[in-house]
């Protein structure tokens, strides 16, 4: 049975950009981000009164009314990239790449630190971890190089990736973070596998990485202090 176009807001024909958004989103996709939005907002008026007391702040929904600004700007930054098409895609996540890779290599002089990590940059009372916007860009970046290197047109769509992936590993050493380092890092590998790679370089990348893993116990002292203090609270 056909659906009737009366019920649709627009028409399979329509082919403006809100009618292709229309008929080629996920909306289960949409409604469970939606979800955990609302859910968030929610959670945050629980817990705002409590933390605000702690912290001897006059309004007891201040952290409440910051996520309800911050849910409503991540919403908004959803629906608008959900409206690009393929190529606008790759142009955002390369310009957004760009900016937060310059952020993070001046985060050393011009960041924020906290609990002996240099990993946020203060603007007009609010904090920015330049990181949480490379993550996202880099995983597009580099699933477009491992595309176009399997077009087999010359483009060293691989080595481009992997430096990518490198450039963006030794900005988060730095701060250091080695927990955002092991989210990249298992998103970069899922990336690899998915790309077709022989299985020998998939396996080399694992034992390469299980190698950084344990080394920054040796090279970072508030890793080792969180390990001993598991294994021995």
């Amino acid at each position: 049975m056909s659906q009737n176009p009366a019920h649709q807001a627009f028409a399979r024909s329509d082919r403006s950009p809100f009618g292709v958004w229309w008929w080629t989103m996920d909306r289960w996709l949409l409604g469970a981000v939606a979800a955990l939005l609302v859910l968030g907002v929610l959670m945050s008026f629980a817990a705002s009164p409590a933390a605000a007391a702690r912290m001897d702040l006059g309004d007891p929904f201040y952290f409440a009314l910051r996520q309800c600004v911050f849910a409503a700007a991540g919403a908004a930054v959803l629906l608008g990239a959900s409206l690009l098409d393929d190529r606008g895609v790759r142009r955002a996540a390369f310009f957004v790449y760009l900016a937060a890779i310059l952020i993070m290599a001046a985060l050393p002089f011009i960041g924020h630190s906290a609990k002996g990590a240099t990993r946020w940059l203060e603007l007009g009372g609010f904090t920015l971890q330049p990181s949480e916007f490379m993550k996202p860009a880099l995983i597009v970046l580099v699933a477009w190089m491992f595309a176009e290197a399997q077009k087999g047109q010359g483009v060293p769509g691989v080595t481009i990736a992997f430096v990518l992936f490198g450039i963006s590993v030794a900005l988060l050493l730095i701060q250091p973070d080695v927990g955002q380092t092991i989210l990249i890092s298992i998103a970069f590998g899922a990336a690899f596998w998915m790309a077709g790679v022989p299985i020998s370089w998939v396996m080399g990348l694992g034992v390469l990485s299980i190698s950084g893993l344990a080394s920054t116990y040796f090279l970072f002292p508030h890793v080792a202090s969180r390990v001993d203090r598991f294994i021995n609270p």
